[in-house]
């Protein structure tokens, strides 16, 4: 249980799996988030992302703090809708990106205090899981990266050229895309949903020299420009002062949020940036080519 804060309710359409998990932790199991809504002060919605705007909406016109998982919502009308309504109502609303929560535990003053990135490529694949099979890689994963790379690049997008292809679902599962930004940085973004090994990386270059970051071995290493050897460094450390989370990006996600809520500030990923990685997601989309599949001729 995180300091701060009493988990009070579980909500799910299917009540015997909230109650499941509503046991285990001492709260209280509801249908429905009408049942809730005189109970919270506020929620973690991680429902379908069809349902983030209905969902989000309700909590946050009856004053509840929310944590909205990625993408935030389906559209960028929605999301606009949704960071509005916080703003009316001096409400928290961050959006679910727990990469930067990793990332935010690295040393990257060298990315801080030098030129700005002139090139990006983040890799992120892995195996088929059943899960989010009503939307493309786009928006399940390769958003992850998009939110990332728009924290480095912080540049509009000037053009998009992409290739997708389904492979499990008749969404694209695999996608390969690069995207332009007005300085002149090139953003390339590789994902699949459908292979056999799981990567996670994100190499990051400028003028002073190259930050390598992988997500699963949570390893970082500099290259500065002319050095001999590179700076190499095994991520440990923890943040908000809890270490128990140290190797758990979601559970530092919720730290976050709880201490945003209690004592004030901006969220690490705010309304904002995830409407901005929604925006770009559902461009990708827009002008992904699909891969041909060859047909032997006859």
């Amino acid at each position: 249980m995180l300091d701060g804060c009493e988990l009070v309710a579980v909500v799910d359409i299917d009540l015997e799996r909230a109650t499941a998990i509503a046991d285990t932790h001492g709260a209280s199991a509801y249908a429905t988030i009408d049942e809730v809504l005189d109970k919270v002060d506020a929620v973690s919605v991680a429902t379908p992302t069809s349902t983030h705007y209905e969902v989000a909406s309700t909590f946050l016109k009856h004053g509840i703090h929310v944590l909205v998982e990625k993408p935030m919502t389906a559209t960028v009308a929605q999301a606009e809708e949704l960071i509005v309504l916080a703003e009316e109502k001096s409400l928290v609303l961050q959006v679910g990106h727990q990469e930067r929560f990793f990332v935010a535990q690295l040393d990257l003053s060298m990315l801080a205090n030098g030129s700005p990135p002139t090139e990006i490529l983040c890799e992120r694949t892995g195996p088929f899981t059943g899960r989010s099979v009503d939307c493309s890689v786009i928006v399940d994963l390769m958003i992850h990266d998009i939110d990332l790379a728009q924290s480095f690049v912080r540049s509009p997008v000037t053009g998009v050229i992409g290739l997708g292809t389904p492979s499990v679902t008749e969404h694209p599962d695999e996608a390969d895309v690069t995207l332009y930004h007005a300085n002149g940085c090139s953003v390339r973004l590789i994902a699949s949903r459908a292979s056999e090994g799981r990567r996670r990386t994100a190499r990051i270059v400028q003028a002073e020299g190259t930050v390598e970051i992988d997500f699963l071995a949570r390893t970082c290493t500099h290259s500065k420009l002319g050095a001999i050897e590179p700076h190499y460094r095994e991520v440990n450390g923890s943040m908000n002062g809890r270490r128990a989370l140290a190797h758990d990006n979601l559970g530092q996600e919720l730290a976050a949020f709880i201490d945003t809520v209690a004592m004030g500030g901006i969220p690490m990923v705010t309304g904002e940036d995830g409407r901005r990685a929604l925006e770009t997601a559902l461009l990708i989309e827009a002008n992904l080519n699909p891969v041909l599949k060859a047909v032997g001729a006859r």
